[in-house]
């Protein structure tokens, strides 16, 4: 709930609790074992990517956002929808909201 992003998702009411769902039990510690990547591994390695993609000196909210939106897919939809919002109203905030860095 930090940065551009987490001022995004504290308008559009999203609570400051993980964005986690009931679809499907956690894994066990051996299901956790079993699986070749740590994603959240996989979501900072691509949101540096992405950093460094745009000439960027250091990570920020709106590349985890993407990185995550790449990562759980519609896992990460789901998450939002049953918290009132989307990925498209998520978006659009974004883009109309002005980033009060740049004021």
């Amino acid at each position: 709930m930090h940065g551009r992003v987490g001022e995004v998702l504290q308008a559009l009411g999203v609570p400051e609790a993980p964005l986690m769902t009931q679809a499907r039990p956690a894994p066990s510690p051996d299901e956790l074992a079993s699986y070749a990547v740590d994603p959240v591994d996989v979501v900072c390695r691509r949101a540096v990517r992405m950093a460094s993609g745009r000439a960027a000196d250091r990570v920020g909210t709106l590349d985890v956002l993407f990185a995550v939106l790449a990562v759980y897919g519609k896992a990460f939809d789901r998450a939002l929808y049953i918290r009132g919002t989307s990925r498209e109203e998520l978006l659009e905030r974004l883009v109309s909201t002005p980033d009060r860095a740049l004021r």
